[in-house]
């Protein structure tokens, strides 16, 4: 939160699944995971397939395939939501 790019988009949390808070002033981790706290404007999607690169794992091909399939439905979502 020291970096002034960062902080106009933080958000403070406190507590993962259950606030520590009584009355919840902040959100937990988890509650920002939803719709409520999801970006309005779409910044695109990025998938680092490099990560692979280093590692031995099943049917590489398909999880990048399965990534590219994943990242074309969420650009198709977001062009329509922005001709609403």
């Amino acid at each position: 939160m020291e970096y002034p790019e960062y902080q106009k988009d933080a958000i403070n949390v406190h507590g993962y699944f259950h606030s520590p808070e009584t009355p919840q002033i902040h959100p937990t981790v988890v509650e920002v995971l939803g719709d409520n706290y999801a970006s309005k404007n779409f910044r695109g999607v990025h998938i680092d397939n490099t990560v692979l690169d280093d590692n031995e794992v099943e049917d590489k091909e398909g999880i990048i395939n399965t990534g590219e399939r994943e990242k074309q439905k969420a650009e198709a979502s977001a062009r329509e939501k922005s001709m609403l």
